[in-house]
């Protein structure tokens, strides 16, 4: 695979984790169309560079108590990133902080 065909996946799979607020990774390649072992590989990078975590699923308990392993959602670390900007003018300033949220 290319590095921008990768870097194109990439903010794909970041799209959809950030549009959707928590999200599974098999959800993700239903969604993307992209196979299950391509999305585990993207977003173990993902979680590697501290972009997007693992957390518990908040699915319904009797969802939980299905055999097999328990799901674990992604969601967007928002304090990755964060993003400074400072205007200065004759009268004032302004300062902002922004991170993944806004």
């Amino acid at each position: 695979m290319t590095a921008p065909h990768r870097d194109n996946l990439r903010k794909r799979l970041l799209d959809l984790i950030r549009r959707n607020g928590s999200v599974a990774r098999i959800d993700l390649a239903e969604a993307s169309g992209l196979s299950r072992a391509t999305v585990t590989t993207i977003t173990a990078d993902l979680i590697a560079e501290g972009m997007v975590e693992d957390v518990a699923s908040d699915q319904p308990s009797e969802e939980r108590m299905r055999r097999g392993r328990p799901r674990v959602d992604l969601v967007i670390r928002n304090r990755a990133h964060l993003l400074a900007g400072m205007k200065i003018s004759s009268r004032s300033i302004l300062v902002a902080l922004v991170d993944f949220n806004g």
